[in-house]
């Protein structure tokens, strides 16, 4: 996990100095998908890439993965409260972003 998250703001970082970012042809979305959704997934993602790092892995824990609070607690090795707060931040966060958009 740490190892994940070093990652992600490694990421993070390189994107911001525009060394790396999200190539516009990636493939995030299924071929059988609409034009639509394919820029709804597009700017979905764009905007969790925006949250803090701890946060958005908590968030893709639960919503992507499907995981529990319990074993999100576990796998990132922070109690649930923890967990439950960053999930709250995250879905604020990006509640602030879709407004935005």
């Amino acid at each position: 996990m740490r190892r994940a998250i070093r990652r992600l703001r490694r990421r993070r970082l390189r994107s911001f100095f525009s060394l790396e970012s999200l190539p516009s042809d990636a493939r995030l979305a299924d071929d059988g998908a609409t034009p639509e959704e394919k820029a709804e997934i597009v700017s979905t993602y764009r905007m969790v890439e925006r949250i803090p790092v701890r946060q958005r892995v908590v968030w893709v824990l639960k919503h992507v993965e499907g995981e529990t609070l319990d074993s999100i607690a576990e796998i990132c090795r922070c109690s649930k409260t923890t967990v439950q707060r960053r999930l709250r931040a995250a879905e604020r966060a990006l509640q602030v972003e879709k407004e935005r958009h």
